[in-house]
């Protein structure tokens, strides 16, 4: 009896396993769902029309966001049109929404809208509209580097695609490889797009990409090329600061990218040069210091550039007057403590009043964060020094 409850209760299990692997069925490859291809059909014009329109609001619906609806337009185009290509494009975007939206993700929908921008891709691989969504299926789903692989390719393929084709695909390309760290990879895209339409937010991207490449070299015979290359990402910096004057990060960064070239000038001996350079950056958070006079960020990155050239008194006045509108600014209590106790001769009431500036930046960390580890343990030696004498 017991043997024969077991049996059964066996079976009942078998069954239900079955039953479970029915209702959800295997996850289908996404390779095998775009091998596929739909039945072709005859299409008349009055049809076709039909289509562009239900295609035309279907990406107008997906650009919004407004996918339950973007998928009933495409879902339209296709009863008309079983192979347009658009139409599993816009398609697999809406299931991989629907899927991503589940918890866990629901890796059957996933495949299925792999396997609808696959086959979109295989309908009409000419399509930039389709390797678009493609490209965006595949950065949306984690892949972002293939997504710009992808994009690249296409871009190769099709070197005389109308501007108005190739240009988001541009922008993406060099949208994900500034997002991957790849600035030399970015850099051509996105001088690509400002040649076609300029915005502010390239300009800055192409300012960072350049900057960074020219922080990233380490010999010295190429200081003259790193030095070039961080004027240029100056000349980016500033256009994107003409573009969009209320964006403080474009202008504070036109000096960083100065002061960077300054450095490079001296590794060359180039005097004269390394203090014009200097000069501009200083000019450059003098003028955003007026624009943004709420800001102690323009100033501190003054005192910086002032320590840069030895002028110490106008540097801790710099660093005085960040902390006159902000109080609580890290970098300049700590900063302003070390110029202060840099002088020839610091008398006792001068390491005092250092000592009170690194204890007030210490308890302002403790309170909010913002020192590193070694920087905090850094800043508790000086004090600690301090009280001791």
């Amino acid at each position: 009896m017991i043997a024969a409850m077991a049996r059964t209760a066996r079976g009942c299990a078998l069954l239900g396993v079955a039953f479970l692997a029915g209702c959800t069925g295997v996850s289908p490859r996404p390779e095998d769902l775009a091998a596929v291809l739909p039945p072709a059909r005859q299409v008349t014009g009055d049809e076709r029309a039909a289509v562009e329109r239900n295609v035309g609001e279907a990406l107008h619906a997906l650009e919004l966001r407004r996918f339950e609806v973007a998928g009933e337009f495409a879902a339209a185009a296709l009863r008309i049109d079983p192979a347009c290509a658009r139409g599993y494009a816009v398609r697999g975007m809406v299931r991989r929404h629907q899927a991503s939206a589940m918890v866990p993700a629901d890796p059957y929908t996933l495949h299925r809208a792999d396997g609808d921008t696959q086959l979109a891709m295989r309908l009409a691989p000419a399509d930039a509209t389709v390797m678009r969504l493609r490209a965006q299926f595949l950065a949306a789903s984690g892949h972002l580097s293939a997504a710009a692989a992808a994009l690249e390719a296409w871009l190769l393929a099709h070197p005389d695609a109308p501007l108005d084709d190739s240009a988001p695909l541009y922008a993406l390309a060099g949208e994900w490889r500034y997002e991957l760290g790849e600035e030399r990879a970015a850099l051509p895209h996105l001088r690509n797009v400002v040649g076609q339409r300029e915005d502010a937010t390239t300009w800055f991207r192409i300012g960072m990409c350049e900057l960074r490449v020219a922080m990233a070299v380490v010999d010295p015979a190429a200081a003259a090329n790193a030095r070039s290359v961080a004027e240029s990402a100056a000349k980016a910096f500033a256009r994107c600061a003409e573009l969009a004057p209320g964006d403080r990060d474009a202008h504070y960064a036109v000096a960083t990218a100065l002061a960077h070239a300054a450095e490079r000038a001296g590794e060359q001996r180039r005097t004269e040069d390394r203090a014009a350079l200097w000069h501009k950056a200083a000019q450059r958070l003098r003028d955003a210091s007026s624009r943004f006079a709420d800001d102690p960020e323009p100033l501190f990155r003054l005192g910086v550039v002032l320590e840069a050239v030895r002028d110490r008194e106008a540097a801790i006045a710099a660093y005085e007057q960040a902390l006159q509108r902000h109080g609580e600014h890290l970098g300049s209590l700590i900063n302003l403590a070390t110029a202060l106790t840099a002088g020839p001769t610091v008398d006792a009431a001068v390491q005092q009043r250092a000592r009170s500036l690194r204890e007030r930046a210490l308890a302002i960390d403790a309170r909010r964060g913002g020192l590193g580890k070694q920087e905090r343990q850094r800043l508790a030696e000086a004090v600690g020094a301090t009280a001791g004498q």
